[in-house]
């Protein structure tokens, strides 16, 4: 769930501390949660503290007058990508996609997910956009897939947080599923507040695929 504020609202810590209380309290908490600030006084370290305690992302953006940079620290990664050439629309060129692919594919090999957007405009370039990212991507050497992977297995448990999800739930796998056994399925679907099981006879990794 992305949150965005106008442009011309400022700083105010005890404001968004309330508002992140209710978000972490409310039917939503188990989801993945993102604010999008379009006013430069957020970007600020008490700000950057509250949203970790909450475990909700910054998300970041290239808007010209307030945009993040590629700010790291959060639960996961947001980004929306708004200024190709003006704002809201124009390519990104490939040099300004390059980096960023590189960087996200740094997040992602920390452990990290990743969620990137392109904003719609007139021209049609963010459909575009968005294909060119992934490609790059995807393109990462071998090297660097193998060390995603390993950024995957290292990553913090988060074992925990899963009896905070109050959404229906299924967690299905494989019988022969070699990265997540049965067993380890059983575990995750116990630790969900009402969720189901479905092991698939005979399937391997990702059945629902």
């Amino acid at each position: 769930l992305l949150y965005q504020l106008p442009p011309r609202w400022g700083a105010n810590l005890p404001r968004l501390e309330r508002f992140l209380g209710a978000v972490r309290a409310s039917r939503h908490a188990g989801r993945y949660h993102a604010i999008e600030f379009r006013e430069s006084s957020w970007y600020s370290e008490p700000v950057f503290d509250l949203l970790r305690k909450h475990g909700v992302a910054l998300c970041l953006h290239d808007m010209q007058g307030s945009s993040t940079g590629r700010l790291e620290g959060g639960p996961f990664v947001y980004v929306r990508f708004h200024f190709g050439t003006q704002k809201y629309g124009g390519r990104y060129d490939d040099a300004r996609l390059d980096d960023w692919a590189e960087w996200l594919a740094q997040q992602a090999r920390a452990g990290l997910s990743v969620f990137a957007y392109f904003n719609n405009d007139t021209g049609g370039h963010a459909p575009r956009d968005a294909v060119r990212l992934r490609s790059m991507i995807e393109g990462t050497r071998y090297e660097t897939l193998v060390a995603s992977l390993e950024g995957m297995r290292d990553r913090k448990d988060r074992t925990a947080l899963l009896a905070t999800i109050s959404v229906p739930t299924l967690v299905c796998g494989g019988e022969e599923d070699a990265v997540i056994p049965p067993e380890r399925l059983r575990e995750l679907a116990a630790a969900i507040p009402g969720a189901r099981l479905t092991i698939v006879p005979g399937a391997g990794h990702l059945p629902t695929l």
